[in-house]
């Protein structure tokens, strides 16, 4: 999910390592980013691993900010080449809003190429050839009583197969007292 239970963004961190084969190798990395607006910004990486004759490099393009009061937005787009692999290409759009009437609310929107390469991506080859579309919508109803939900469709092209997922949950707080309860499908 792009956030947690209580609707805290899920951050990426990214880390590379070369393997030692005796030869010199070495690791290039660009990141560069803009103000568009003052609260718009835009962004580029290019990384290129060397390992010996089997290259890696990856460039990006990424879009953050708030686009109006209320609401915002995540995008990325990046490209990989690998030696042998070839190349393959990942996007993830994120919209991001919240109300005056306590509605906070994210959908997003992910494709992963069959040949992407990343070494630092955490889904690894599981979300390999897959898109996948969600959201999650937080109500605080009053300082008592609040719901929650969160759903996505995981499609994977290469197993031709379909993950869905839902829950709906509702939270308490009186006093001392927390609880919730709901159910997922």
């Amino acid at each position: 999910p792009v956030f947690d239970e209580d609707l805290n963004p899920v951050t990426i961190v990214a880390s590379y390592e070369c393997r030692g084969s005796g030869e010199r190798n070495f690791i290039y990395g660009m990141r560069s980013a803009i103000a568009i607006r003052d609260s718009l910004e835009f962004g580029t990486t290019a990384v290129l691993e060397e390992e010996g004759v089997e290259n890696y490099t990856l460039l990006g393009f990424d879009l953050a900010g708030r686009v109006r009061e209320g609401l915002e937005i995540e995008g990325e787009y990046a490209r990989s080449e690998k030696f042998l692999l070839g190349g393959g290409n990942a996007f993830r759009l994120l919209l991001r809003g919240e109300t005056a009437r306590a509605v906070r609310w994210n959908a997003y929107y992910r494709a992963i190429d069959e040949n992407f390469f990343n070494s630092s991506f955490s889904g690894g080859k599981t979300e390999l050839g897959s898109v996948k579309i969600g959201g999650d919508l937080a109500w605080k109803v009053n300082r008592a009583f609040g719901a929650s939900a969160q759903g996505y469709r995981h499609a994977f092209r290469e197993r031709d197969e379909t993950r869905n997922y839902l829950d709906i949950v509702g939270h308490y707080t009186v006093g001392a007292l927390e609880g919730q309860a709901g159910f997922a499908a």
